[in-house]
């Protein structure tokens, strides 16, 4: 699927990628979860009404599984990057009416690109930042 400048069709991609992005963390999901039913059972066997440091465990799990993703986004979006910059020295190498055009729209996408890859790091809501990427090269 093609951006085509819909912000239907951003939207529907970017839920997509975030599905994407879930599916990719399963194996971890699935690994912690088996840690966690491991720890209630020895600790039930040790005689805890529950597993101390529940909550801990449970945070700990989930910084896992958005360090995860952030990596897999950031190297998506790298990818994506440098797409538009193949693009951008393309569009350098030839001359014509639009190749300011294309330079302009291929250094915008990049740059937006980039300020999410940096914004990851303040944990951002993933599939809103990814869609409001998408719009903006959908329409740029």
């Amino acid at each position: 699927m093609l951006l085509d400048g819909s912000g239907a069709t951003a939207a529907d991609l970017a839920v997509r990628l975030n599905d994407s992005l879930k599916e990719a963390t399963a194996p971890l999901e699935a690994v912690q979860a088996a840690e966690l039913a491991e720890l209630e059972e020895l600790a039930k066997s040790m005689g805890e009404r529950g597993l101390p440091g529940r909550k801990d465990i449970l945070d700990r799990h989930k910084r896992e599984v958005r360090r995860y993703q952030t990596t897999e986004l950031r190297a998506g979006l790298g990818v994506l990057s440098r797409s538009y910059r193949d693009w951008l020295v393309g569009a350098l190498d030839s001359s014509g009416p639009t190749a300011d055009v294309t330079v302009t729209r291929a250094t915008r996408a990049i740059d937006e690109i980039s300020t999410l890859s940096g914004a990851l790091s303040r944990n951002p809501r993933m599939p809103l930042a990814l869609e409001s990427l998408l719009v903006s090269l959908s329409l740029s």
